[in-house]
């Protein structure tokens, strides 16, 4: 069973990562299905051909350059959000981060960079936007993992522990918001896709 075209009618989705790749993907698919989108990514000038598809089917968008795991970004973006559409119905924390190399030769750097992205940034919207979905008594979350957070991979350790920090941070969550009306979960991608 697909979705039609007003599935997600006037509904507002953020979607994180979404210059290229799968966030990209998303964020047009959502578009297809009714849903507005504020389209977020560190690089900002790769966001309004983005925008220009979404709005492509009927749907309105906004591009936001925004680093996730700066918190002070985050919460300009979410204000952005609220501002421009009154609320946020859905939100796809899919911005992420990887580089492949044996773990002994990991540059600290590195690990934080993961880390800051895929799952600091994921804590920093959350929460921001949870709150709005808190006071909305709805909403919806979905992190894009990985399928690495269960099977690890050679060269990906420091990548897979975030991912598999974000697995139980997405169950806490759903456990923590369903009163409010809150769901949350994550899709899996395969190595080499998120």
């Amino acid at each position: 069973m697909g979705f039609s075209g007003d599935t997600l009618r006037d509904r507002v989705a953020i979607v994180t990562g979404a210059s290229q790749g799968i966030g990209r993907a998303i964020a047009v698919e959502l578009a297809k299905v009714g849903a507005h989108v504020v389209a977020c990514s560190r690089r900002g000038q790769a966001l309004e051909p983005v925008a220009d598809a979404v709005r492509s089917h009927g749907q309105r968008a906004l591009a936001v350059a925004c680093d996730v795991g700066d918190a002070s970004q985050v919460d300009s973006m979410v204000a952005r959000t609220l501002d421009t559409f009154g609320r946020i119905d859905l939100l796809v924390n899919n911005a992420g981060y990887r580089i492949r190399s044996p773990f002994e030769e990991l540059p600290r750097l590195e690990w934080d960079a993961m880390m800051r992205t895929n799952l600091t940034g994921v804590y920093l919207l959350s929460q921001a936007v949870g709150r709005v979905m808190i006071r909305q008594r709805a909403g919806k979350i979905v992190n894009v993992s990985s399928v690495a957070a269960r099977t690890g991979s050679r060269g990906l350790a420091a990548y897979a522990a975030t991912k598999a920090a974000l697995t139980a941070l997405t169950q806490s969550l759903g456990a923590e918001w369903a009163k409010y009306g809150i769901t949350v979960n994550a899709l899996n991608t395969m190595e080499g896709t998120a």
